[in-house]
């Protein structure tokens, strides 16, 4: 009796240590799909896809983001080369406050700078292309449309300007010449002339293309959905086999296990580690003021703390400030000289102090589609006529502190400066600004 006890009590510990065995194993394989999924949704979004959406029109915040996920990118992928697909759905920039055309500009350098490192940039269609969006379609390696998505041409508009008989026709030929500079994207690529478009976008006529118009007119390649690249997620090291034990079974699940976390657990130090700011890169785009000017000092300053840094700066700026300008100058100096290296990106432009600021950079590099502008210093004048005198004479002093930090690096001497922005602008082109010696490299 005693014996048939001990028997039944060993089957009962036996059935209940396989059945155990055997809920471990079912509680595993949930986490292990669980962890699946989970590295399979982070394996297919834009960190990892290289799918951008381009979405609404072109400003400065579109530029500046789209420039730094570049930058995120090259972080996560070092040196592998991916395809970027960017969703285009964009009716342009609308140049409200006298920019013209530079963020489009800046996203067609950045897009050239990814070719050149040897990505290949594919631009969809999604929706609608108008005015400079079209002009970034046509920088991409592969264009695509889908079926029901369109093309739009039609003139560029420009904010209204006040200027003298002479100055307003280098203004009015300026304007037209940088209309004329975002066409040739489109010229070049397609079987559009220029006198086509002339003809039929002159006077804010809308020159309208479906899916199969744009095929047929040479604006894109393909008419379509972009195939997604296939989701590669890295296999198992153990695969788990219908011979296999509940013993075998639970350790090959607890290694897949292992497996998946290892990866999330990689991806989520790599996006900590690209989401806190690399202190190689700065963006400073928008107008040259004290908030500006004082977030690049205080990041500066961070950095002239490590030995020997490398920043770049990346600049797209209408101006501002001078006093500003020249504070933030200082403090790049002031970096030169304890050892570290502080370059400028200009992408987009540099204007008026910008092109100050540009000149106290180790390395002086530029868009090929961005431009300097130069021009006398101003200011606002108020108070009495004693007030505007005082005014006015600061503004002189101001001007002939700052004009040799401008002229110094370059082939001009200040007077010549002064002689070519006598009551007008000076818009320098990248080709243009290399030969002046305002700039060391066109990327």
């Amino acid at each position: 009796m005693a014996d048939f006890a001990a028997e039944s009590s060993s089957n009962l510990s036996s059935s209940l240590g396989e059945l155990e065995l055997s809920s471990r194993c079912q509680a595993l394989e949930s986490e292990v799909r669980s962890l699946e999924l989970e590295l399979r949704k982070y394996y297919s979004g834009v960190n990892c896809a290289r799918n951008y959406p381009m979405v609404g029109p072109i400003v400065s915040e579109a530029a500046l983001a789209f420039i730094s996920s570049t930058h995120a990118w090259h972080r996560f992928d070092g040196d592998i080369l991916q395809d970027i697909v960017i969703q285009l759905n964009s009716e342009g920039e609308f140049d409200d406050f006298g920019n013209s055309f530079t963020d489009t500009f800046a996203i067609i350098d950045a897009i050239r700078r990814l070719q050149s490192k040897g990505h290949r940039v594919i631009v969809q269609v999604t929706g609608t292309a108008s005015r400079q969006a079209v002009a970034i379609l046509q920088i991409a390696d592969y264009r695509v449309i889908t079926p029901n998505s369109a093309i739009m041409l039609t003139e560029s508009t420009f904010p209204g300007f006040h200027r003298d008989s002479s100055s307003s026709r280098d203004e009015i030929r300026y304007r037209k010449e940088l209309e004329a500079h975002a066409n040739r994207f489109i010229i070049q690529r397609s079987q559009i002339t220029a006198e086509d478009l002339k003809a039929n976008t002159e006077y804010q006529k809308e020159w309208w293309f479906n899916a199969q118009e744009s095929l047929d007119y040479g604006l894109v390649d393909m008419v379509g959905v972009y195939p997604s690249g296939a989701l590669v997620v890295p296999p198992y090291p153990v695969q788990i086999e219908a011979s296999d034990t509940l013993q075998i079974r639970k350790q090959k699940l607890s290694i897949q296990k292992n497996f998946l976390r290892y990866h999330l657990d990689q991806g989520e130090i790599k996006e900590m580690e690209v989401m806190l700011e690399n202190p190689r890169n700065l963006y400073f785009f928008g107008e040259v003021n004290h908030i500006s000017a004082g977030t690049t000092i205080i990041k500066l300053q961070e950095y002239s703390r490590l030995s020997h840094s490398v920043v770049d700066i990346y600049l797209n700026t209408p101006g501002g400030s001078v006093h500003d300008g020249l504070a933030l100058m200082d403090v790049m100096e002031e970096l030169k000289a304890a050892g570290h290296i502080v370059n400028l990106i200009v992408l987009g432009q540099a204007a008026s102090m910008g092109g100050f600021i540009l000149q106290a950079a180790s390395r002086r590099v530029m868009g090929a589609n961005a431009r300097i502008l130069i021009h006398r210093i101003s200011r606002i004048f108020g108070g009495g006529g004693s007030q505007i005198e005082d005014q006015d004479a600061q503004m002189k002093r101001l001007e002939e502190q700052a004009m040799p930090l401008l002229a110094a690096r370059t082939n001009l001497s200040v007077e010549e400066i002064l002689e070519r922005t006598n009551k007008q602008d000076w818009w320098i082109t990248a080709k243009e600004a290399l030969e002046l010696g305002l700039i060391d490299e066109i990327i």
